[in-house]
C-alpha cells in the first residue's frame, strides 16, 4: 500500500506530529510506502495512486486551516474512495473543551468525507511569542488565564499509540481485511 500523510501547519507543530505518524507507520507497515508532505506541496493529480490517506491540520478559531479545508473539499471525490483518517492539532484549555472541539471538527470533516475512519485531536505547541504584537496584547488584557494555554502540550505517547492503531488498520487492509 502507499499512504499519503498530508498536513497544514501554522507554526510547525502539526508538521512535526505528521512526521512522527509517518515514522511510526513506516515501522509498523514496512511493506507500505509512506509519504508525508505539507498540503501545499502535494500534486493532487497523484492522489489516485495512494491507497490510503491521512490528513491533519492545526485548528485556528475552531476550524482547520484553509489549505486543509480546501484540500478535502476540492479532492472529495477521490478521497471518498480511499481509507481516510484525520487528525487535528489544537490547544483547548480543558479536557472538556478538547472533547467538544474534537467532536465539532470531526463533524465538519464527515460532512465532506462521511467514510472517515477515525479522527483524533492532539494537543500541540503554542508560544505566546508566536502571536503578533496585537494578539499578545489581547491575550494579556482580555482573555481569562484559564482560557489561554501556552507551551508544548504534545503527548508523544498518545500520538505514537494512535499511529500504531492506524498502522494495524492499514496492515489489515493490505492483507485484504475490512476494518
Amino acid at each position: 500500500m502507499s499512504v499519503l500523510i498530508a498536513y497544514a501547519s501554522a507554526k510547525g507543530s502539526t508538521g512535526e506530529i505528521a512526521e512522527r505518524i509517518a515514522e511510526k507507520l513506516r515501522e509498523s507497515c514496512p511493506a507500505s510506502t509512506v509519504k508525508c508532505s505539507p498540503i501545499s506541496a502535494i500534486d493532487v493529480t497523484s492522489l489516485p495512486s495512494y491507497t490510503a490517506v491521512i490528513v491533519g491540520s492545526a485548528i485556528h478559531a475552531g476550524s482547520w486551516l484553509s489549505p486543509a479545508r480546501r484540500f478535502i473539499h476540492n479532492n472529495a471525490i477521490v478521497l471518498k474512495e480511499k481509507p481516510m483518517w484525520a487528525f487535528s492539532v489544537g490547544m483547548p484549555p480543558k479536557e472538556e473543551d478538547r472533547r467538544k472541539e474534537e467532536q465539532m471538527i470531526e463533524e465538519k470533516i464527515r460532512k465532506t468525507l462521511p467514510n472517515l475512519r477515525r479522527h483524533e485531536l492532539f494537543e500541540g505547541r503554542f508560544n505566546k511569542q508566536d502571536l503578533p504584537w496585537f494578539g499578545r496584547i489581547i491575550i494579556s488584557c482580555c482573555i481569562p488565564k484559564d482560557k489561554a494555554k501556552f507551551g508544548d502540550a504534545r503527548d508523544w505517547v498518545e500520538i505514537n499509540a494512535w499511529a500504531e492503531v492506524i498502522g494495524k488498520e492499514i496492515t489489515a487492509l493490505s492483507a485484504g481485511g475490512t476494518q
